[in-house]
């Protein structure tokens, strides 16, 4: 098209024009409009579709171009001279022309400007003619009032316009011409509706009239019935239900329609969430609804399910409290109360949750009162928790000479200590010993003063005090003399110089006061070892006095009739060669004596074993 038009403007200045035809209307081709343009539906062919050349109203220079589908184009010869331009003419036409020539062969005459362009630029009246001027008569049908028709610019007048302009039981038709017949429903009886200008008897005019269901309607709109395919379930089949609709859809009407405790929701057969207790497991309690079918789920179902300060109740719900001592921990003893469900703490569960001065009673609670004898001053007791001062602590308290001892029962006691507290612990005996004592206590212990001499000082001339508290002449009188202890085995003994070492008791003979004993110390000899295998101990004279003990020149009348032995060392297991220990006297002629042991070895559990079948050992001959 743009070849075209170059091509057109080009060959505008030549008097013979080759035109090609344009294929797009492009307005920046055209020129500016100066009259009103010619329609081009009214100039081209419809078969040939070929362009159509047409000739200004006014001026001779311009033409029109029109082409099949598009607006008429203004196009304008070339210059002849100053002051004119070529004249198109108009009378060859494609695919010659278009044509323009000198003005002095064409038969043309300029003309004066448009009256107009558009019918707008003209009165109401009028509209604006291919030439450009204003002309009588009608521009369009909206312009012939009513309902005319505008024709050649021409309003024709119909029959009628509505149905208004028409008789009773007449209606407008489409051609505008009154014809019989019914214009809306309200010119037909009844409830008869108005089709197609013809009065139509309905189907119904109110539910009545519908009889098919017992449900029908009448439809006020167009008189129909309306026939659902149901009113109620009852006119469904099995499995189906009457919808909102009133149409049979699947589904169910009741619970008896679902399969085992499914239930019917919306028509819908829904599954519960359960159908026994046992389909419950959120909790090891839950349980099933039978009404609902739905799970309960307690808060709890024991205790373990709540908080330690909760417990939980018979609905099963946490509470704050406890339902069992065990819930309780604040005191050792707290204790739950079953009927508030609340812990009680006591003030104290045992004396030591109390104060120093108070004591923790059998109710629980801390009251004043000692625990015991250490809570009380001096030797005072605790007696029900009340300090109770005794007769005596320490001896001196004990006032009357008679009861000069302070016993472990804090009650004053006859007795002594030491030798020192008996009477005439410090004089010469009488040959009958009533004006002498002596202490028999030992450790410190409460003993009791008997007649007889302490030591030798005790003795007149030259008579020494022996181990039995007599007084007697040394040189004439048999004494013990020595202790001897031949170890056969000490299976982890001590096996140190210093040893715990072993005490006899020694009962003698016979003598007017009574059987004659002794007793020694635990036996050691501190710069040798004593009780090893092979070894023989032997305990005598004035260098084993202090571990003889009584035993230290006992006169035991020459005999030894029994007694028992004591192993005191914390370890070893101790035995004697021929399981006998053997005693001899001061007087060389006198036969020794030898004892058997009941207990063949002495041990840390089974220390002492008895002296037995003690006889004179003349020749050695004792066996055990």
């Amino acid at each position: 098209m743009q070849d075209f038009r170059r091509m057109l403007l080009r060959f505008l200045t030549l008097i013979v024009l080759i035109w090609v035809p344009r294929t797009l209307a492009d307005p920046g081709d055209c020129l500016e409009m100066d009259s009103k343009p010619p329609k081009c539906a009214d100039y081209v062919d419809a078969v040939t579709k070929e362009p159509v050349f047409i000739v200004h109203a006014f001026n001779c220079s311009r033409f029109w171009v029109c082409e099949p589908d598009q607006a008429a184009c203004l196009f304008e010869c070339a210059k002849a001279s100053e002051d004119g331009a070529l004249y198109f003419d108009v009378r060859i036409q494609y695919p010659e022309g278009p044509v323009c020539d000198w003005p002095a062969v064409i038969d043309c005459e300029m003309g004066d400007e448009p009256e107009c362009l558009k019918d707008e630029d003209c009165l109401e009246t009028e509209y604006c003619a291919d030439d450009s001027k204003c002309k009588v008569g009608c521009r369009d049908d909206s312009t012939c009032v009513p309902c005319g028709e505008c024709k050649s610019h021409v309003c024709t007048t119909p029959e009628c316009c509505s149905d208004a302009d028409c008789e009773d039981n007449e209606y407008c038709s489409a051609e505008q011409i009154c014809e019989f017949g019914c214009n809306q429903d309200d010119d037909c009886v009844d409830c008869a509706t108005c089709d197609n200008h013809k009065c139509t008897e309905p189907e119904c005019c109110e539910d009545n009239d519908c009889t098919a269901m017992t449900c029908s309607t009448c439809t006020l709109n167009s008189f129909e019935c309306m026939n659902p395919e149901c009113c109620t379930d009852a006119d469904c089949k099995e499995n189906f239900f009457c919808s909102a609709s009133q149409i049979c859809e699947p589904g169910c009407t009741d619970d008896s329609d679902c399969k085992d405790c499914a239930i019917c929701e919306s028509n819908q057969c829904t599954e519960p969430e359960c159908c026994a207790n046992e389909d419950c497991t959120a909790m090891t309690c839950s349980t099933c609804n039978l009404d609902s079918f739905e799970c309960i789920n307690p808060d709890c179902c024991s205790d373990a399910d709540c908080l330690d300060t909760e417990y939980c109740s018979d609905a099963g719900t946490c509470l704050p409290g406890c339902n069992e001592n065990s819930d309780c921990t604040t005191m050792s003893c707290s204790s739950c109360d079953l009927n508030a469900m609340q812990c009680i703490d006591p003030d104290c569960c045992y004396d030591e949750d109390c104060a120093s001065t108070e004591y923790c009673t059998d109710a629980l609670i801390c009251e004043d009162g000692c625990k015991t004898n250490a809570d009380c001053g001096g030797c005072a007791t605790c007696e029900d928790h009340v300090c109770t001062d005794p007769e005596c602590c320490v001896d001196a308290d004990c006032m009357d000479p008679e009861k000069p001892i302070c016993a472990e029962d804090n009650l004053c006691v006859a007795g002594c200590r030491n030798d020192e507290m008996c009477p005439g612990f410090d004089v010469i005996c009488t040959p009958m010993y009533d004006n002498c004592n002596w202490c028999d206590s030992e450790n410190n212990e409460v003993g009791q003063c008997n007649p007889g001499c302490i030591d030798d000082d005790n003795c007149a001339g030259s008579l020494e005090c022996n181990g039995v508290h007599e007084c007697i002449q040394a040189d004439g009188v048999t004494v013990l003399k020595q202790i001897v202890l031949n170890t056969e085995s000490c299976n982890g003994c001590q096996g140190t110089a210093v040893e715990d070492g072993p005490i006899l008791e020694i009962i003698g003979g016979q003598i007017v006061s009574g059987v004659t004993e002794c007793k020694t110390n635990a036996l050691d000899h501190e710069d040798m070892i004593d009780f090893a295998p092979g070894n023989e101990a032997v305990f005598e004279g004035e260098t084993d006095k202090d571990v003889l003990g009584s035993c230290y020149k006992a006169s035991l009348i020459s005999e030894v009739t029994g007694g028992k032995i004591i192993w005191t060392a914390s370890v070893g297991e101790w035995s004697l060669a021929n399981n006998r220990v053997d005693f001899y006297w001061s007087d060389e002629n006198a036969c020794p004596y030898s004892c058997c042991l009941s207990e063949p070895v002495l041990s840390v559990t089974s220390n002492t074993a008895d002296l037995v079948n003690c006889s004179r050992n003349c020749g050695n001959s004792v066996q055990c």
